[in-house]
C-alpha cells in the first residue's frame, strides 16, 4: 500500500480535525468541563469548593451547616465529590479515545514526523560538531596569534626605546661638538674679530639641535655633561651678540667697511637664533 498522498493527507488532516474540534466544542458547552478549559483555572480552589459543597450537602443543623460559595463553583450544579470525579474520570476516558483514534488515524503520518525528527537531531549534532569546531579553530588561532603579537609588541617596545637612547646619544655627542668648536673659537680673541661669524654658526647649530624635540621634559636638557654647558653657550650667545653690534656701530661711524662685513655676516649667520 503505498504512501498517502497530499490531498488524501490533507483531508485525513481536516476530517481529524474537525473530531477533535467537536470534542472540545462539547466540552465547552459542558459547564463542568468548560470551567478546565479556563486559563485561571485553580485545581486547589475547585478541589476545596467540591469537598465543601459535599460538606455542607451532608451536614444538618443550622449551626454546623455549611453552603458553598456561587462564585466558588459557577458550573458544578452542585455536584457532590463522588459525582465530579466520576464526571471527570468520563471526561479522561473519552479524551484518551479520542487520542487513540486520532494516533491510529495518522499512524503514518507520525512515523513520518518522528523520522523527520530524528533526522532533524542529526542534522543539529551534526551542525552542532561544526560550530564547537569552529571555536575551537578559533580558540586555537587566537593562541597561535596572541603569542606571536605579545613577542612582536614586546620587540616593538624594545625597538622605539633603543632609537630613542640611540637619538639622545647622537645629539649629545652633537652637542658636546659643538660646544668644544665653540671653546677653540672663543680662545681665538687674540685674533681680533675673525672668530665671531664661525662662532654664530656653531650658536645657530646648537640652537638648532635644542630644537629637534621640542618638549618641556627635553632629555638632551637633563643629560649631565650637556647642562654643564649650557651656562657657557648662553655666555657665549650674549658677547657674540653684544660685539656683533658695538661692532657695527663702529664700523657705521667710522665707515669701516670690515667692520660692517663682519657684524653683518654674525647677523645673518644667526638667523635663526
Amino acid at each position: 500500500m503505498g504512501e498517502p498522498t497530499v490531498a488524501q493527507s490533507s483531508l485525513s488532516i481536516s476530517t481529524s480535525a474537525a473530531e477533535v474540534r467537536s470534542v472540545f466544542e462539547l466540552f465547552q458547552e459542558d459547564d463542568f468541563y468548560a470551567q478546565f478549559l479556563e486559563r485561571g483555572f485553580d485545581s486547589s480552589r475547585f478541589a476545596g469548593a467540591i469537598l465543601t459543597q459535599d460538606m455542607a450537602t451532608s451536614t444538618t443543623g443550622s449551626d454546623s451547616k455549611r453552603r458553598a460559595d456561587p462564585s466558588d463553583l459557577p458550573h458544578q450544579k452542585r455536584l457532590g465529590a463522588q459525582e465530579a470525579v466520576i464526571k471527570i474520570e468520563a471526561g479522561v476516558k473519552q479524551l484518551d479515545d479520542e487520542l487513540s483514534k486520532q494516533v491510529v488515524a495518522h499512524h503514518e503520518e507520525l512515523l513520518h514526523q518522528v523520522a523527520d525528527v530524528r533526522e532533524l537531531e542529526r542534522v543539529l549534532e551534526h551542525v552542532r560538531d561544526g560550530v564547537n569546531a569552529l571555536e575551537d579553530g578559533v580558540s586555537a588561532l587566537q593562541l597561535s596569534v596572541r603569542e606571536p603579537y605579545s613577542q612582536l609588541a614586546a620587540s616593538v617596545g624594545e625597538l622605539e626605546r633603543v632609537q630613542a637612547v640611540t637619538d639622545l646619544l647622537r645629539r649629545t655627542f652633537r652637542y658636546l661638538s659643538l660646544a668644544a668648536r665653540l671653546r677653540e673659537l672663543v680662545q681665538e680673541k687674540n685674533t681680533g674679530t675673525r672668530y665671531l661669524p664661525q662662532a654664530a654658526i656653531c650658536l645657530r647649530d646648537i640652537h638648532d639641535l635644542e630644537g629637534e624635540q621640542e618638549q618641556e621634559d627635553d632629555e638632551l636638557m637633563q643629560v649631565e655633561v650637556v647642562a654643564e654647558q649650557l651656562e657657557f653657550v648662553r655666555q657665549v650667545y650674549t658677547n657674540t651678540i653684544n660685539t656683533a653690534s658695538h661692532l657695527l656701530n663702529q664700523g657705521l661711524s667710522a665707515h669701516n667697511q670690515t667692520d660692517v662685513a663682519t657684524a653683518l655676516q654674525v647677523f645673518h649667520n644667526q638667523t635663526d637664533v
